[in-house]
């Protein structure tokens, strides 16, 4: 009896702790508050765990109670509303169990759970489900609002969130017709979690101040009223607008920041960053990519707007900007309108779309931007600052993917940090500066005044660094001695008949000891020809050089082909004013199993006291000499055969000693000799400033990742390359980094590289 009597108590005590398990019986349909439907028969009560694990609708028309919730078994589950009559008119689920094995409410992978609130005699019936303190929830399934406005009370549909709840959202939520909002969310008790979906089917709505994890998706689909959704939160996962029945203007009402951003439909209305009669500033951070696709129209600022607004987007991934898609501006006279490239990787940007607007400001401050197509950068000089400004970071442009700035664009900043590495356009009658350079270095070519302009004209520059007399050929005009062996600049005329002055940049790198003394020169066909020329900046000494800058003093009228060339040239000789001294490539290649080439070029002849040594070593340390050739007056270019190349990796560096007895080394480059492997040979320098060259030898074409770790293992930097069989070259910028030590490595398909440690200063 003893026995029987403490069982009891303990049954009793373990019902009153964790609640009495039911189970669902009711079949496909059936009445909540029928006590048969469930298992043990009752209707639930507060201290009740419920369990549903079939299909059913299930009426609620009485206050349902309940201690917790469990939708499991792939079941398709519907709670609905058949009377209005019945008060309290609010049906609210309000489970309270705060145990950790079972929560309060658990929807299941694989099953969906609906709140429908669809009546059809007149009245308001509202469900909720609210989450008290301390209650958990799990959303692994798919968990729907819906509702009817057949009651003229506007039946809805939510969720209500306590300060203390735990809702973790793996799932979908879903807000359809007549439903209502998430209210009391917070970061603290609302998680979408990687792979979560919250998704708005309806005119309005709200996006909750939740945890978005990066790779959780906010999706807007079917507005046509009134009314787009709001962004409660600062900081969301992945967003996707796909609205093809949007009739009106939808905006952002404050500064947020997403993932990836997918603008699949605005149904010719718009979606835009900044709009409204009052005086708005929003930013919109994409920290991922975004895409416009045909039937979207993004505008960042609104034609409603005022001046004073702004409206940004930030990018810090890829754009693409599809056929039939639109990023533009539409603001007033005193707004502005910018799209900042910011990303702390390359970014390629498509613009196959219509990509529009006066005062569109475009600011590369970013490592660097490729584009993919032509990119044509509207705005003019209606904008409030420079349609193009150069910031930080390269933005990287190829013949057939060159970029194009409209009739009165304007461009400021350019500097070694920041400029167009590749073919450039410029349309219109205005003078303008090409912010041209390549690798390092910053090389912008400018063009003024002239005769014959019109706005229809069209010129398009680029900067090249190689040698001009080796493309063109060293014939120079009588009176001149050389041009640079380093560098030229191509100026085509597009469009037009204008005569233009033109000016260059002299740099550093141009190596010039006599700026007064350097011209502008233009190849003509046959040789290289001196243009009168003045300098308008400079010189400025820098160490043994001198720069600044040189313009023609009179207009330049050809630009057909070949008389595209234009590059530095001098009256003095190599010795006076060299215009470049310095070792330009080293490379080698294996001829056979035993033998290799050593190749190398000079930036010009040098005295024969100066002396190459060839080194080699199997170990990339204890280098030893294998060979020696002297300088020479009459040519610039060397060659060493190594006769006793060894299997294995054979490391090469070239050690120059100057007529003055100061010693240099050159990089060091390695040969794969029956082996297959990809090495990180050497990276200079090794205490950076703002960028080095890393040296990187493979036996076959391989992509290679780049990661950047500090002390501490963090991996501070990351970018993927495409290398060639032998030595190639990769220029990388750290602008980004903070002082101190770093480790740089690569990781093809085949593993992890070795390591080269690093000081950034």
């Amino acid at each position: 009896m003893k026995r029987f009597v403490l069982c009891f108590f303990l049954f009793a005590f373990c019902c009153a702790s964790h609640g009495m398990p039911r189970t669902w019986i009711g079949g496909g349909t059936g009445n909540w508050s029928v006590g048969a439907n469930w298992s043990p028969n009752g209707v639930p009560t507060t201290s009740d765990d419920l369990t549903i694990s079939n299909s059913a609708t299930i009426t609620i028309d009485a206050p349902p109670l309940l201690s917790s919730l469990l939708i499991t078994g792939n079941a398709t589950v519907k709670f609905t509303v058949t009377n209005s009559t019945i008060t309290p008119l609010t049906r609210i689920f309000t489970p309270t169990s705060t145990t950790s094995t079972t929560k309060g409410f658990q929807l299941d992978l694989g099953s969906t759970l609906t709140f429908e609130t669809n009546i059809s005699n007149t009245g308001s019936v509202n469900m909720t489900l609210r989450f008290g303190a301390g209650v958990f929830g799990l959303i692994n399934g798919t968990l729907i609002f819906n509702g009817s406005l057949a009651g003229t009370g506007n039946p809805l549909t939510t969720i209500d969130l306590n300060t203390t709840s735990n809702v973790q959202v793996n799932g979908t939520i879903q807000f359809d017709y007549a439903s209502d909002n998430i209210t009391g969310a917070t970061t603290a008790n609302l998680f979408f979690n990687s792979g979560s979906v919250m998704e708005i089917l309806k005119n309005g709505g709200s996006f909750p101040a939740a945890t978005w994890n990066s790779n959780s998706l906010a999706k807007v689909e079917n507005i046509f009223g009134t009314n787009g959704p709001v962004f409660l939160g600062t900081a969301y996962g992945n967003l996707e607008w796909d609205c093809a029945s949007q009739t009106f203007v939808a905006s952002l009402t404050t500064n947020v920041s997403f993932n990836n951003v997918s603008f699949i439909s605005t149904n010719g209305a718009a979606f835009s960053v900044t709009t409204g009669a009052s005086v708005d500033n929003h930013t919109m951070t994409i920290n991922g990519n975004l895409t416009i696709q045909s039937s979207a129209y993004v505008n960042l600022v609104g034609n409603s707007s005022p001046a004073g607004s702004s409206g940004k987007i930030s990018l810090k991934g890829n754009l693409d900007l599809q056929t039939g898609g639109t990023l533009i501006t539409n603001g007033a006279a005193g707004t502005t309108s910018q799209l900042e490239l910011s990303g702390s990787s390359n970014q390629n940007i498509t613009a196959n779309g219509i990509f529009s607007g006066v005062r569109m400001e475009v600011i590369m401050n970013g490592v660097s931007a490729t584009l993919l197509t032509q990119v044509i950068l509207p705005g003019d000089f209606n904008a409030t600052n420079a349609n193009l400004q150069l910031v930080n970071g390269k933005i990287k442009a190829t013949g057939s993917s060159k970029l194009i700035m409209l009739a009165t664009s304007s461009v400021s900043g350019g500097s070694t940090n920041s400029f167009v590495e590749g073919p450039m356009q410029k349309r219109g009658n205005t003078d303008f500066v090409f912010p041209l350079g390549i690798g390092g270095i910053y090389a912008p070519l400018g063009m003024y005044n002239g005769s014959g302009a019109a706005p229809t004209d069209a010129f398009t520059a680029e900067y090249k660094r190689a040698n001009p007399q080796s493309i063109y050929g060293p014939n120079v005009q009588a009176t001149m001695n050389h041009v640079s062996y380093v560098e030229y600049w191509t100026l085509s005329r597009n469009l037009g008949t204008a005569s233009k002055l033109i000016s260059l940049d002299v740099h550093p790198l141009s190596f010039c000891k006599a700026l007064a003394s350097t011209y502008v020169s233009q190849w003509n066909g046959s040789l290289w020809t001196k243009l009168n020329t003045g300098i308008t900046d400079g010189p400025h000494p820098v160490g043994l050089y001198q720069t600044g800058t040189i313009q023609t003093l009179s207009a330049v009228s050809n630009f057909a082909s070949p008389d595209t060339a234009f590059t530095l040239i001098t009256d003095l000789n190599e010795t006076a004013n060299p215009l470049p001294v310095t070792l330009i490539t080293f490379d080698a290649h294996k001829l056979s199993a035993t033998k290799s080439s050593v190749d190398w070029e000079l930036a010009s002849v040098c005295s024969p006291a100066a002396k190459f040594e060839v080194q080699r070593t199997e170990t990339a340390t204890g280098f030893v000499t294998i060979g020696a050739i002297p300088g020479t007056t009459t040519g610039k270019s060397y060659n060493f055969i190594d006769n006793d190349l060894k299997n294995g990796i054979n490391y090469y560096r070239l050690k120059i000693t100057g007529e003055d007895g100061q010693i240099s080394y050159s990089r060091t480059i390695a040969i794969m000799n029956g082996v297959n492997t990809v090495l990180l040979t050497s990276m200079i320098p090794t205490v950076v400033n703002h960028s080095a060259s890393l040296t990187v030898s493979s036996s076959a074409r391989e992509k290679i990742t780049i990661v950047v770790t500090d002390m501490q293992g963090r991996v501070v930097q990351q970018n993927s390359y495409n290398i060639d069989n032998g030595n190639s070259t990769i220029e990388i910028r750290f602008d980004r980094l903070v002082a101190g030590i770093y480790q740089l490595t690569g990781t093809t398909s085949s593993g992890r590289l070795n390591t080269i440690r690093f000081m950034k200063q």
